[in-house]
């Protein structure tokens, strides 16, 4: 008995993926481009939803929320931040294997122009400002939980919670000055220049 020929299935899944995939950005480009225009607090779905040219329900079939269009991106990435903190080499101390990881992770899926907009979007909206805090906290459970794996020895991720924090924080201070200098520097340069002056003001402690 033949097998059945699996090519035309394969082709209309690939189809409908890339189907989705064009939804998707449609949705979150006209979401964009109306946050930015005129405010985030001040756009619906409805609008978002009539200039992706889709239907209401077709946007929520994608983002539970317009909030999620701008700090879905954020959560995406925790599961493969995780992983790359677990990984990093035993030697390296606690700090570095964030920083490392982060470079590791979050620059290769960077895009500089979206990043930029991103944080434009956020800084201009209150709601979106705490919502990206609850997301922030998040990550350093996340991260903190991560410490506590790549060390072993049934440690406890709250031992690791400070050390998190404070290497997210000046993560979180890198991309700010990044986006004070109208995105120009290399934000990979930002990043590693931020994290050694914070090793020196720590070591003069």
């Amino acid at each position: 008995m033949s097998l059945p020929d699996t090519s035309l299935l394969t082709k209309q899944t690939g189809l409908r993926a890339r189907k989705r995939l064009r939804t998707q950005r449609a949705i979150r480009e006209a979401a964009l481009t109306l946050f930015t225009e005129q405010g985030y607090e001040d756009t619906t779905v409805e609008q978002i939803a009539e200039l992706a040219e889709v239907a209401t329900a077709t946007f929520f079939r994608y983002f539970p929320g317009k909030a999620d269009v701008v700090l879905n991106f954020q959560d995406a990435l925790l599961p493969a931040l995780w992983e790359a903190v677990v990984r990093r080499p035993p030697e390296e101390g606690d700090f570095l294997a964030v920083k490392n990881a982060i470079k590791q992770v979050w620059l290769v899926e960077f895009d500089k122009a979206l990043t930029a907009r991103l944080a434009k979007i956020i800084a201009h909206s209150p709601p979106l400002r705490r919502l990206s805090y609850d997301v922030g906290r998040g990550w350093v459970i996340g991260v903190g939980k991560a410490l506590a794996v790549r060390r072993g020895n049934d440690r406890a991720p709250e031992d690791f919670a400070l050390r998190a924090r404070v290497a997210l924080a000046v993560f979180s201070h890198s991309v700010g000055l990044w986006i004070a200098g109208d995105c120009v520097a290399e934000l990979g340069d930002v990043i590693e220049e931020q994290y050694d002056q914070f090793t020196k003001i720590f070591e003069e402690l």
